[in-house]
């Protein structure tokens, strides 16, 4: 693939993407499910489009049994400590962030909470938000950039960091430059020790936002 088709492609996937997303500014809920769906959407229509498939772009594990397991817990570590690390130097500069949609949006029905933390939380926001930014965007802003080696993954997961935070621009300076923080960890695992498979990032994921989520409804629902 040459860099026209990369920045083509690029350019799509992120105005489909913002398009929906920007919904949130005419008072429309949900839109992160909304923008996520849009983009997985538009990432297998580009991939057709390309003559290309899912395994392509990360979608795919060479992981099995416990190595899988292994590196899934990596992962958690990874997105816990660039967590931990952004946002206090977030929290320094610009304070406390705002609190996400998906925790200020969860629904009090324990029928559709199980349904938010499931369908929606895995689909949509684990599978979607890999999919998307360490699956697609990565691999094109990888062709755009056409750097090697260690250069590469440094440039390319900042890029995609960046790019990452943006849209999570809800949460404020803090939020951003937090999930800026472990996007561009989370990339720089994936072209590394990661082996380039989406599947322990996804399973991280949605591990991590069950469990944030999970605790949110209970507290919200039992706590005094």
């Amino acid at each position: 693939m040459n860099r026209t088709k990369a920045l083509v492609d690029t350019a799509i996937l992120l105005a489909a993407v913002a398009s929906v997303w920007s919904l949130r500014f005419r008072g429309v809920e949900y839109v992160g499910i909304l923008a996520m769906a849009t983009g997985i959407l538009t990432v297998l229509a580009v991939l057709r489009w390309r003559g290309q498939t899912l395994a392509d772009i990360g979608w795919r594990t060479t992981f099995r049994g416990k190595q899988l397991r292994s590196r899934t817990l990596e992962v958690i570590g990874v997105t816990g400590l660039s967590m931990l690390a952004g946002g206090m130097l977030a929290g320094f500069v610009f304070g406390m962030p705002e609190q996400s949609t998906a925790v200020s949006q969860l629904p009090e029905n324990a029928w559709l909470f199980l349904l938010d933390v499931t369908i929606l939380t895995w689909v949509f926001i684990a599978f979607g938000e890999e999919l998307v930014f360490r699956g697609m965007l990565l691999a094109r802003l990888e062709v755009l950039f056409g750097l090697h080696g260690r250069a590469n993954v440094v440039v390319v997961s900042l890029a995609q960091g960046i790019l990452f935070g943006a849209g999570h621009a809800s949460q404020g300076a803090t939020g951003m430059v937090m999930t800026a923080t472990t996007g561009t960890a989370l990339a720089a695992y994936f072209m590394t020790r990661g082996r380039r498979t989406l599947v322990p990032l996804v399973l991280s994921h949605g591990i991590i936002d069950t469990t944030v989520l999970t605790a949110s409804w209970l507290s919200r629902t039992f706590g005094t």
